[in-house]
């Protein structure tokens, strides 16, 4: 994505939804989906390889939980932002700090 020239990026987890193709597939075959903890850990990553001067837009986001077929987030979007702020902080982790510019 460091090649890219964008200006702002949109994260979010992934979600399954009832009456898609992915939720026919999951209630087929059931496949692992992210815990939130599992998803900090994967969004740390991409955020701390991202450039400093990207926009991080949107990290997380909410379907109508009565849609969903994957376990559904008990936290507000606003609660995941702060827990996710406070995860980057306590391991003194920051936006771009192994970003390599090509």
């Amino acid at each position: 994505m460091a090649t890219y020239p964008l200006d702002f990026i949109k994260i979010h987890q992934l979600q399954v939804v009832k009456d898609t193709m992915m939720g026919n597939e999951y209630k087929k075959t059931p496949f692992h989906v992210a815990t939130k903890e599992e998803y900090f850990s994967m969004l740390a990553k991409v955020i701390t390889h991202l450039s400093p001067e990207l926009v991080v837009q949107r990290m997380f986001s909410q379907y109508q939980k009565e849609y969903l077929l994957s376990v559904p987030w008990k936290e507000t979007l606003s609660q995941l932002n702060s827990e996710f702020i406070n995860y980057l902080e306590k391991r003194e982790l920051t936006q771009g700090m192994y970003y390599k510019q090509n």
